[in-house]
């Protein structure tokens, strides 16, 4: 009778699952300081860049076109004035000064 070959766990293995490879203790080492290295290096370029993109996002102001309809005691819309590109603090102001010129005589205006 023939000797059988010891067949061992990684041959079966290897037998059901083709692509599977092993790496070594070593090699996994290896590769973890490559990746970390890849991983640092990236962060290194893109947060940089990332930070100076959100600053410049931040500080640019949101300007629109806004208008401002003023009404009588009625309910009858009497003007409209529109202030274009300008931040929303500024149309809100110039509409207040209308709106507290027109409180006399019972009208309003608002945005």
């Amino acid at each position: 009778m023939p000797a059988r070959s010891k067949i061992t766990r990684n041959m079966v293995l290897h037998r059901r699952y083709p692509k599977i490879t092993f790496v070594s203790t070593n090699e996994t080492n290896h590769l973890d300081k490559i990746h970390n290295t890849l991983k640092a290096t990236i962060m290194k370029k893109i947060a940089p860049i990332a930070i100076a993109v959100l600053v410049v996002a931040g500080m640019t102001s949101c300007k629109k076109d806004y208008t401002c309809t003023c009404k009588d005691s009625a309910g009858k819309q009497v003007a409209t004035y529109t202030y274009p590109k300008v931040k929303k603090s500024d149309a809100q102001s110039a509409c207040d000064t209308w709106n507290n010129a027109l409180k006399v005589s019972g009208g309003s205006c608002g945005l």
